[in-house]
């Protein structure tokens, strides 16, 4: 994944239109998986404009990035609101995922929240 990782980032700086938010569009769906990457690149020679989208995510973590993003964070949302036994099972195998992923922390977030519940069965 490094190489494929390293390709979009070079991709930042073709003349093709498409090319570049294609490649952009890459690097938002996995950049929580591979933000330590994308800091090291940013630390090597890069043009202004693979800078610029780089920082850009790896300074704005916890905006959303893709609809996909949105989707998975809203049904973490709606398990928390739930609540019960099964959605807080499903809850707990998000919360297993990679720790740097930002699925992973607002699933632990959530359970979290249920475990202070005044009223929680877990």
């Amino acid at each position: 994944m490094p190489n494929r990782i390293r390709e979009c980032v070079k991709n930042l700086d073709s003349d093709s239109f498409r090319v570049r938010q294609v490649a952009l569009k890459e690097l938002a769906e996995r950049a929580d998986e591979v933000e330590s990457l994308l800091r090291e690149l940013l630390a090597g020679k890069l043009s202004a404009e693979q800078r610029q989208r780089l920082e850009q995510l790896v300074n704005e973590p916890e905006s959303v990035r893709s609809a996909e993003e949105l989707r998975a964070l809203r049904a973490v949302e709606l398990l928390e609101r739930i609540g019960t036994p099964p959605a807080q099972e499903l809850l707990r195998s998000l919360a297993a995922g990679p720790p740097v992923a930002r699925l992973t922390r607002e699933a632990q977030a959530a359970l979290n929240r249920l475990a202070n519940r005044p009223n929680s069965k877990s």
